[in-house]
């Protein structure tokens, strides 16, 4: 009687562990990039965004997380109060960011020139296990049942030379 709640409990903490070590990573492959776009590494080797999701973030995730798992959306923002700038990614409330369409295909990749406002946006599809995560936190993927954990920077590039960006 008692086996199948301590079952749950088990996958439960299986799937919690497994998201903060997601989660946790992200952030550190996401700030890693974020670096290399603030400093010029990005747009002087004039990398596509194909090519900064395999070359930059990707090695910087633990071989765990597939690489094709990963969404990006790197825009660069004109400066603004509400609700131009920073604020047209948030929701209406400001309690929440707007998601991008988790498509690579359909998202933004400007690193910037020297002095630009960028905003980062990562996501990684995570696979779930768990029955209360399936029920709860779930979104259809590319035919898998995933929950979203995302990471995200905000930051003006430093000054460097190299081509000027036309995004």
């Amino acid at each position: 009687m008692i086996a199948p709640v301590l079952i749950l409990l088990v996958i439960e903490t299986l799937q919690a562990g497994f998201y903060f070590y997601t989660s946790a990573s992200l952030n550190h492959a996401t700030q890693y990039a974020a670096r290399q776009v603030l400093v010029g590494a990005v747009e002087q080797q004039g990398l596509t965004a194909a090519q900064f999701r395999t070359q930059v973030l990707c090695p910087q995730l633990p071989t765990t997380m597939s690489c094709s798992s990963v969404v990006t959306n790197i825009v660069n923002v004109p400066e603004g109060t509400s609700p131009n700038g920073f604020y047209a990614f948030v929701n209406a409330s400001q309690t929440g960011v707007i998601p991008p369409t988790m498509d690579n295909s359909q998202t933004n990749f400007c690193p910037g020139s020297t002095g630009s406002y960028i905003y980062i946006q990562v996501y990684y599809a995570m696979p779930l296990i768990s029955p209360i995560w399936l029920a709860v936190g779930s979104t259809s993927w590319n035919g898998s049942t995933v929950h979203f954990v995302s990471s995200y920077a905000a930051f003006k590039n430093e000054p460097f030379s190299g081509s000027q960006s036309s995004c």
